[in-house]
C-alpha cells in the first residue's frame, strides 16, 4: 500500500507495523519516518482523531504526524511570542 495519503506517505508495511513519512516540516523542511502499529494506523487512517488513537504519545509527536512539524521547530516558531 505504499503511496501518498493526506499529510504523510506510507513507506512500507512489515511485521505488523506501518512506516509513514511525514510531510516536510514548515521550519526545517525535513521529513520524519514514524513506525505505527498496524492496528493503530488503520484506526487513524479510517478517521479516528489522532489524540484518541495515540493517547500515550506526546502532543509533540502527534503534531509531527499531523503537520510534519518537529517539537523543537514548533518551539522556534513561537519563541518570539514568549519574549
Amino acid at each position: 500500500m505504499p503511496g501518498m495519503l493526506n499529510n504523510y506517505k506510507v513507506i512500507s508495511q512489515e511485521y505488523g507495523t506501518t512506516f509513514v513519512e511525514t510531510m516536510p516540516c514548515m521550519i526545517c523542511k525535513q521529513t520524519t519516518s514514524i513506525p505505527i502499529p498496524d492496528e493503530l494506523f488503520w484506526r487513524w487512517f479510517n478517521g479516528e482523531f489522532v489524540q484518541d488513537v495515540f493517547p500515550d504519545w506526546s502532543v509533540g509527536k502527534r503534531e509531527l504526524l499531523i503537520s510534519g512539524t518537529h517539537p523543537n521547530c514548533w518551539e522556534k516558531l513561537f519563541e518570539s511570542e514568549e519574549a
